[in-house]
């Protein structure tokens, strides 16, 4: 029986910027390109059709002209927030589903402070890892994922090194 890696202890310190970027990355993912042009195209397209509708029924001097804009502002602002809370509610859906928020988390409040206990998740849980700039993302779900950044790990340990070794820790399951 092969020898399995020994656990590593890291000291993970991410800043809500990085979060952030790699939320975004991972719904971007999920969302596929023809989803990523809805998003861009969508507001436009509704702004341009309700503009354009006020143009005509108004005939177009300066007056008229800026109300249309303003119109077509009002139009596009309409069709990016339907557009986000469409897809906020997929993503949502999606991260129902992760391992890591369904499993109870072990939260103490004391005299101390508030302690957080530590979870295991089981490597089968973990669906896939992938690279992201200097970060390996050990993904729970399509569109959750444990960050790690490479300044976090110990001396000597590459990002191929823990793949490596998270592959070996994942084969027994």
């Amino acid at each position: 029986m092969t020898e399995l890696p020994q656990p590593l202890s890291l000291q993970v310190v991410t800043s809500p910027q990085l979060l952030q970027r790699v939320a975004d990355v991972i719904v971007s993912r999920e969302m596929g390109a023809a989803r990523r042009v809805l998003v861009l195209v969508g507001p436009l397209v509704g702004a341009l059709i309700l503009a354009s509708s006020i143009g005509w029924l108004v005939g177009v001097d300066l007056f008229e002209a800026a109300l249309i804009g303003g119109y077509g502002f009002i139009g596009a602002a309409i069709g990016f927030i339907l557009v986000r809370r469409s897809l906020g509610r997929r993503t949502m859906g999606i991260q129902a589903t992760s391992a890591l928020r369904r499993r109870a988390a072990g939260i103490e409040l004391g005299p101390e402070g508030v302690t957080l206990a530590a979870r295991t998740l089981p490597w089968a849980e973990v669906s896939w890892l992938a690279r992201w700039k200097d970060c390996t993302l050990v993904h729970f779900s399509a569109a959750d994922a444990l960050v790690i950044p490479d300044a976090a790990l110990p001396s000597g340990v590459t990002h191929d090194v823990l793949a490596a070794r998270i592959a070996a820790w994942k084969a027994p399951g």
